[in-house]
């Protein structure tokens, strides 16, 4: 017999709930930026938003040269934090510096927080007030963005947002948000292939290349104040310029090559004295894509979420220059897809690539910030193999439960007596 649990909830009072978790999300973030100083990375930021108030934002890359590696949207997002920095009384004490370097990350965390509950309230309101909690109070991300200052944060809102509007049937404005989120991060283009191939799936060809236009002419628009001072080829500089500043085969990232103890080894190192494993990984790289497109060409459901969360987890376990927060966007996909699937399976794999991918940015940050004087330094790299094994194996039981909703046909029985309804009246 089944389960069916009954919650009574005014419509009236989901958001006042929806605005607490919201502002307690936010508290709990500016608590850990205030308190934790450094200037890992974010000591970047200080130079950025500094030259984007005081010379201008749109001659960023030529001021800056080498030391801005972003693409152009962040940098508009920058206004407001150098405009805080000018201030003396923030910029000379260290809480306050801090904070002004990661509110811009941390807004945008709580963004998503709201955005997860609207991603998922046409199934079940309860279920995505549930999501928007866990997403507020998931410690990867909290450390990412209050803790670290990392930008991860944008990068998910705009993907979410693009996704969210492609599977709503509105490829337009879905397709500008989404070329806004490969203007904000590199990373975001790893999910090219699944966005191109949903963008023209089913869809009146002359409405999608409208949109796909539409991408490309946002792109074009954003880029081109900037190229009027740093030269025309200045994307081609900025997403592929740095394709010999990292040439480690895994840098950090708990994935397969770090599992088998190739952590921070150069992808030009030869197997056999032939064969770089650069191109071991770009062959693996390619059979992702190709169990991606298999599936997304077999699946009789082809759940955006699912898919790319497939997608983007088989890229950071096995494309070659992973750094270890490549990881992060795949627990917005995958949280998505617990939720909207009510898979419990999935949910706990979300739950424990979530530790995973917190693991790997503490540790890595502590390991740095306290130059390697962190009680556990000595073991950094066991620790490192063996949470990436887990992380690998962690991977393909995960790939086995999403084949279920992917390919209904093969989804197994469950006895009446052990099922479980949520029902919500509103």
């Amino acid at each position: 017999m089944s389960e069916t649990f009954e919650l009574r909830i005014d419509r009236k009072k989901i958001w006042l709930y929806l605005a607490a978790i919201m502002v307690f999300g936010l508290l709990i973030r500016l608590l850990f930026g205030y308190y934790k100083v450094h200037y890992f990375d974010v000591d970047y930021y200080v130079d950025w938003s500094k030259s984007v108030v005081n010379d201008g934002i749109f001659a960023a890359y030529k001021n800056l040269g080498d030391r801005l590696d972003y693409p152009p949207v962040f940098l508009f997002f920058l206004y407001p934090t150098g405009w805080m920095l000018n201030n003396p009384d923030i910029f000379n004490f260290e809480p306050y510096k801090m904070l002004a370097l990661k509110m811009v990350q941390i807004l945008f965390d709580v963004g998503n927080i709201l955005l997860v509950y609207i991603v998922l309230k046409k199934q079940n309101k309860i279920l995505a007030l549930f999501a928007a909690s866990v997403w507020a109070l998931n410690p990867a991300l909290i450390f990412n963005c209050g803790v670290w200052g990392q930008t991860d944060s944008l990068m998910i809102f705009f993907l979410l947002l693009a996704f969210y509007l492609l599977e709503d049937n509105k490829p337009i404005p879905a397709t500008v948000i989404y070329a806004i989120a490969g203007l904000t991060k590199f990373q975001s283009l790893y999910f090219a292939p699944l966005f191109l191939l949903l963008l023209f799936y089913k869809r009146e060809i002359r409405k999608s290349l409208i949109a796909f236009g539409s991408g490309i002419a946002t792109g074009i628009i954003i880029f081109f104040p900037f190229m009027l001072y740093s030269g025309i080829t200045l994307p081609f500089e900025v997403y592929l310029g740095g394709a010999g500043k990292w040439q480690q085969l895994t840098f950090n990232a708990y994935n397969f090559y770090a599992a088998i103890g190739l952590n921070n080894v150069s992808d030009q190192t030869k197997v056999l004295s032939f064969l770089p494993l650069s191109v071991i990984s770009l062959i693996l790289t390619l059979i992702v894509v190709g169990v991606f497109l298999y599936l997304f060409i077999t699946a009789k459901n082809k759940c955006p979420w699912i898919l790319g969360f497939l997608l983007m987890q088989g890229f950071f376990i096995f494309g070659g220059r992973m750094h270890e927060r490549y990881q992060i966007p795949v627990l917005i996909f995958l949280l998505i897809a617990a939720v909207r699937h009510r898979s419990g399976k999935l949910f706990g794999g979300f739950a424990a690539i979530s530790i995973i991918s917190f693991l790997n940015q503490f540790l890595l940050f502590d390991y740095i910030c306290t130059f390697q004087k962190t009680a556990w330094a000595p073991y950094y790299d066991d620790m490192t193999i063996a949470i990436s094994i887990f992380n690998v194996l962690l991977y393909f039981v995960t790939f086995y439960f999403c084949m279920p909703i992917l390919y209904p046909k093969f989804k197994p029985t469950i006895p009446e007596d052990q099922q479980t309804e949520v029902t919500e009246l509103v």
